[in-house]
């Protein structure tokens, strides 16, 4: 496999599941290996970033879930979406979304990175 499309499937699989692979250059919850927090929806189409620090190799998973309101909770931008799991094959800072299903619940959920 030469390396472009080593690039190119690899940048697929991250747009498929909506972790970004970027640095931004606004605030986003830092989230560590190990760690669960807390977190609100308080509006219709809300959606709050976390951000980690991983190895190339490194196996994640990210698990998020009601602990109250009405929120249907969603990793990304797939449907229905809790939990998630990955080998990731670059070094780096990795972002993703937690966001209500449809974007018209709210409340509050727990969301952990194993």
């Amino acid at each position: 496999m030469t390396k472009l499309s080593r690039v190119i499937k690899f940048s697929l699989f991250l747009l498929a599941v909506s972790l970004i692979f970027i640095q931004r250059s606004y605030a986003v919850t830092t989230i560590s290996y190990g760690q669960i927090l807390s977190g609100t929806i308080s509006a219709a189409g809300q959606q709050d970033e976390y951000i980690f620090i991983a190895a190339a190799n490194d196996v994640i998973c990210i698990f998020v879930a009601a602990t109250s309101g009405n929120l249907i909770p969603r990793l990304g931008s797939s449907q229905s979406n809790y939990i998630f799991d990955a080998k990731l094959s670059e070094s780096g800072d990795y972002i993703f979304t937690v966001s209500d299903n449809d974007n018209t619940h709210t409340g509050i959920y727990q969301v952990s990175l194993q």
